[in-house]
């Protein structure tokens, strides 16, 4: 009986583990489904289906999620596609700048580089790495295009008969194709705006690399100028990670790959040193993702290793102002997105407590609203403004740049995903304000407290409150005060939803308004007693604080309609400057101990049946203050 128990329990476990491995497969080959149909639908152009019809077509031909059967598949789509989209690729006429010559003394130039529309010589720096989508070699079905930025360099040329003195971004790349007189192969090119937008390009850096590591990596680009353009090393046919200097012919993606794997960190070229040796100092800048296993080198390996990141073409100093915000460039939330905008308007929207928030470089004055204008008028004036009256003031170097109406403020050539964080560098670069995404509940308080008190008053990365994730919001922190453990509303009941309509629906002892306490009220004969600096006595059946945006906290402080506290020296030195209410969200035992910190006063509650009589016995010297009970027979403070 034993026996055949244990062997039931070892078939079940079996069972259950099998089981479970099934479910971990199929999970695994779900999302590499997931990860083939993202990566056609940004590859080609002409990949127009849903997900849904992209995975029909794999079931019509299997049934169930087969790792295997899905590669087989994935192959099938992409070797249609991939030629397809390298036949429209290569349709594009090259432009000159792809080739200007393989040596510095027959460099050529069509025309003379433009520079205005982008950044491109504020923002690439040598040993960049520049992608190019609107590139593709039919003859090896290649898509896309690599190179190197070689240097910024200021020279005199002649161009249509004319000399010419000017700053340009030289390239170093293997490329093929019809040049005339040029020879194809290693060559130099011209990185500006017109083939930035032309080629849809990217800038990629290498940030682990150090500065020596980028010059040897360059280095390495110009020792193989003149060399011949091939997919395979024509003396090495069977080695596809041959990254030798003796190659005699390269292809774009293996010689910036190969530049970096033999670039050290002391700016010497080593190409002999393998991969998996421990002195081992390049950079293997090729992705390790590669979803179709190709034994060479593609451009979209580069692209996609995490061994790079984009660099904007437009802010040298670019700020990632919408991380952890989401956007939807439909012109409409389509999923309850934060940012919303559509390419062709020049309006912007905050969704979801979001706000946007200008702060005046002049005067640091705070401005918010919900949407954003930013973009040419039909004049072709540049707009940009919170709204009607709140208009930015462009900088002297925005004016300058954009006097060319012809000149587009959002360029076409951003992408989709990259205009948000455009537009707020933007704003933060052209017009003299500093410029921000906040999260406010109360947009209105936290503005105020920015204009207030900004020195109490940041802006800082913070929890939100729903998600947890960091986004920027407005942190206010008063000035620091610590409350002493004194219980001054011992066994009193206190209410703290103060409405002028409903002062005190439930009779409480105490009653005031938590979140924006102004005036603290006493019911059931309780007062407040204050003791002034001369030793004598005054009750009230209210305190007053008039700490607010426009009274500072150290003034008109109060009880009863006429009597004012007097604030300490040391008061008026930290609270002078401070414009908000010192109780907000704080307990009548925060308010009153703070009276008794700062003023030249004592407050305390009392409960007291005939106040003006215990008040002429307490000055008269008859009677004091003390524990006694109250008409419901609970001990708080009397007058005894």
């Amino acid at each position: 009986m034993k026996l055949k128990l244990f062997f039931t329990t070892f078939i079940l476990i079996v069972s259950l583990q099998f089981s479970n491995m099934q479910v971990h497969a199929e999970a695994d080959s779900y999302q590499s489904l997931e990860d083939y149909y993202e990566f056609f639908e940004n590859e080609y152009a002409s990949f127009e289906q849903t997900f849904e019809e992209f995975s029909a077509g794999y079931y019509n031909q299997t049934p169930y999620l087969d790792e295997d059967q899905l590669k087989e598949y994935a192959h099938s789509v992409n070797d249609t596609y991939l030629t397809e989209e390298a036949e429209r690729l290569a349709k594009i006429p090259p432009l000159w700048s792809f080739n200007i010559g393989n040596s510095l003394d027959n460099i050529t130039f069509e025309k003379k580089p433009e520079y205005g529309t982008y950044d491109l010589l504020n923002t690439v720096q040598p040993g960049d790495v520049i992608f190019e989508v609107n590139r593709a070699d039919i003859l090896i079905r290649y898509l896309h295009h690599v190179m190197i930025v070689d240097d910024i360099v200021e020279e005199t040329h002649i161009i249509n008969g004319k000399e010419e003195t000017f700053t340009y971004i030289r390239t170093i790349e293997a490329t093929k194709g019809n040049f005339g007189a040029k020879s194809d192969g290693v060559v130099y090119g011209v990185l500006d705006d017109e083939r930035f937008d032309y080629t849809n390009a990217s800038i990629l850096r290498v940030p682990e690399a150090t500065v020596l590591q980028k010059k040897a990596a360059v280095r390495f680009m110009e020792s193989q100028l003149g060399k011949g353009y091939a997919l395979h090393d024509l003396d090495d046919l069977y080695n596809h990670r041959n990254r030798s200097s003796s190659r005699s012919t390269w292809y774009c993606s293996m010689l910036v790959w190969a530049a970096y794997m033999n670039a050290t960190p002391d700016g010497n070229i080593d190409d002999l040193t393998p991969e998996n040796d421990p002195n081992f100092q390049g950079i293997d800048i090729e992705s390790k993702d590669d979803l179709f296993e190709s034994p060479t080198i593609t451009p979209n390996d580069i692209k996609r290793s995490d061994k790079l990141e984009k660099i904007s073409p437009s802010f040298p100093e670019h700020i990632d102002y919408i991380k952890n915000i989401t956007w939807s460039g439909e012109g409409a939330p389509l999923q309850g997105e934060d940012f919303v905008f559509s390419p062709n308007s020049n309006l912007y929207y905050l969704e979801n407590d979001y706000h946007f928030l200008a702060i005046d470089q002049n005067n640091q004055r705070p401005y918010t609203n919900k949407s954003l204008t930013l973009g040419r008028n039909a004049s072709g004036n540049v707009v940009a403004q919170l709204d009607l009256f709140t208009n930015f003031a462009l900088t002297d170097e925005a004016k300058q740049k954009y006097a060319d109406k012809n000149i587009p403020v959002v360029p076409n050539g951003i992408e989709l995903a990259d205009i948000p964080n455009y537009v707020m560098n933007w704003i933060n670069r052209y017009t003299q304000c500093s410029f921000d995404i906040v999260y406010s509940k109360d947009i209105t308080t936290d503005s105020n407290h920015l204009r207030y008190n900004p020195t109490y008053s940041k802006i800082d990365q913070k929890a939100h409150p729903s998600y947890g994730y960091l986004v920027s919001q407005v942190v206010h922190t008063p000035p620091a005060f610590t409350q002493r453990k004194f219980d001054y509303t011992e066994n009193l009941s206190v209410y703290e939803n103060y409405d002028l309509a409903y002062p005190n629906p439930l009779n409480y002892d105490v009653s005031y308004t938590k979140n924006r306490p102004t005036w603290y009220y006493f019911f059931n004969n309780f007062h407040a007693l204050i003791k002034l600096e001369n030793g004598t006595y005054r009750s009230a059946t209210y305190l007053r604080f008039h700490g607010s945006f426009t009274t500072p906290a150290s003034q008109k402080n109060g009880y009863g309609l006429n009597h004012d506290f007097t604030m300490t020296d040391e008061a008026k030195k930290i609270y002078q400057n401070y414009y908000y209410h010192i109780g907000v969200n704080q307990s009548v035992d925060y308010a009153i101990d703070w009276l008794n910190q700062y003023t030249k006063e004592e407050v305390l509650i009392v409960y007291s049946t005939n106040i003006t009589n215990d008040l002429k016995r307490l000055n008269d010297g008859t009677a004091t203050v003390g524990k006694g009970l109250n008409n419901q027979g609970k001990l708080v403070n009397c007058i005894i």
